[in-house]
This record gives C-alpha cells, structure tokens and sequence, in this order.
C-alpha cells in the first residue's frame, strides 16, 4: 500500500472511531480531511512528478473522505462536502462531457450547444488575477493562430465587481465570449418576516451557489479546461506552451503569416 492509501486509511479510522464513540463528526475532523486531500496534491506534484497513479490515488481518498463526511448534518461539514465534490468533480472531468453553463456580459445565456464541432479553452480568470493576464496573452496568441481552424474560447470571470469586469473589456477588447460567473447566483432578497424580533434587514434567504466555478471547485485561477467537439474534456493541462502544441496535435500546425 503506497503512502497515499495508508494516510487515507488512518484518517478515515480516526474520524470513524469518534463516530462510534456516538460523537458528530466535527468540524475539525472534516478540515483535517480536507487538508490531507491538499497536502497530498503537493506530495504527487512535488514527488512523484504529477503521475497518473498519483492521481488516481488522490481522486479515490476524496471519494472516500465525501462518502465518509456525507453523514454529517452541521452545515459547516456539508459546505466543505460540496466544495470536495467540486474539486473531485474537476479532477474526474477528462473524458467526460463538460457540463458548461454561463451568462454573457450583455446577459443572454450562453449557448454551449452552438460550439459543437470547435475545440473549446474555457478559461477561469479575474480581472485582478496577475497570471490570469499574463495567459491571456497566450490565449490571444493561440486564438489568432488557430481560430480558423476551429478553436473558440469561452472566459469565465469570477470577478465579483462587475464594473471593474467591464471597464477592463473595454480595453482588453477580447475576441470571445466572456461569461460572468456570479450572474449565476440569484440575488439574496431580504426577507419581511421578523415574528422572532430579529429585523428583516438582518434576514437573508439561503441561497445555493450556481456558479461554474463553484460546480467544478474551481480554488485556483487561472483554471483553463480543454474541451473537444463533441463537448468532451481533452485536457486541463493546456497553459503556457503547451496549450499551442495540443492545438497543433489536434487541429494541425496553423499557417505562416506572411
């Protein structure tokens, strides 16, 4: 058993001796799942140079912790579960079909169905994301290159100002769709019940977060996810040079400008 199994093994028995014991799992004992998850992705990155065991490995110890932390009924232990199935949802993604959602910037929905038949970079970034400007560069480079051949890309910003968002496109001028993520999340209306005395002001409804990037644990920016013609996920691994190599692999070398 390599040392990713026996980590998860002994946290997993750990937290389950406390459940016997007839104590909740905690909140505690749900962190410190969620940190060896994390700190495990650092131990395949560093040392076993981002192996496909490696990962396999790390996928299995979040469907293992998700099962386990899925009995719980604290609403703190339930946000981390939807934040796990997120990340394992991300990690799990090549191969499947991407489950693409988003309102454009004049808020029309995006529709996903008309890029059937094109290689699609969906692309997490932010306005205030220093990296996400710099592969944007790329991106734009890539795009020139090969959007004749049938390559598109859809951005998604995660910016929570909208403003900023939109004074930056102005300049930027980008040639693709950018979506804005939180348009997804419908607005929290106040509430006018206050029968328990507490001002309605005060009272919020609950709401669910709808965002992409909240569905695919989207943590890190820029995200950028390859998508095939049939809607199907390539690969995430597709920044720098490498995206311009898989388009090439993919759509064949682009032509020389004159």
């Amino acid at each position: 058993m390599g040392t990713i199994q026996e980590v998860t093994q002994k946290a997993i028995e750990f937290v389950k001796a406390g459940v016997a014991d007839g104590q909740p799992i905690s909140q505690e004992d749900a962190m410190m799942l969620y940190q060896i998850a994390n700190q495990s992705e650092s131990f395949v990155a560093g040392f076993m140079n981002d192996s496909e065991a490696g990962k396999k490995q790390i996928t299995e110890m979040n469907r293992q912790f998700i099962e386990l932390l899925k009995s719980s009924e604290d609403g703190t232990v339930k946000q981390l579960v939807t934040v796990m199935e997120g990340v394992l949802r991300l990690k799990d993604c090549v191969g499947k079909p991407f489950e693409m959602r988003g309102i454009a910037m004049d808020g029309t929905p995006l529709d996903w169905a008309s890029y059937r038949g094109k290689i699609v970079l969906i692309d997490f970034w932010a306005t205030w994301c220093g990296p996400c400007i710099m592969e944007s560069h790329n991106i734009q480079a890539a795009y020139e290159k090969f959007h004749d051949k049938g390559f598109e890309v859809i951005g998604i910003s995660v910016d929570e100002d909208r403003d900023a968002l939109e004074k930056y496109l102005a300049d930027a001028k980008y040639p693709w769709t950018i979506c804005w993520d939180p348009a997804l999340n419908p607005k929290k209306e106040e509430t006018a019940d206050a029968k328990d005395g507490t001002d309605a002001a005060d009272k919020k409804e609950e709401t669910v977060d709808n965002t992409l990037s909240s569905y695919y644990g989207v943590s890190s920016i820029p995200t950028v996810i390859l998508v095939d013609q049939e809607g199907k996920v390539i690969t995430l691994d597709c920044r720098g040079e490498a995206l311009q190599q898989k388009l090439t692999e993919l759509l064949g070398a682009p032509e020389e400008t004159k």
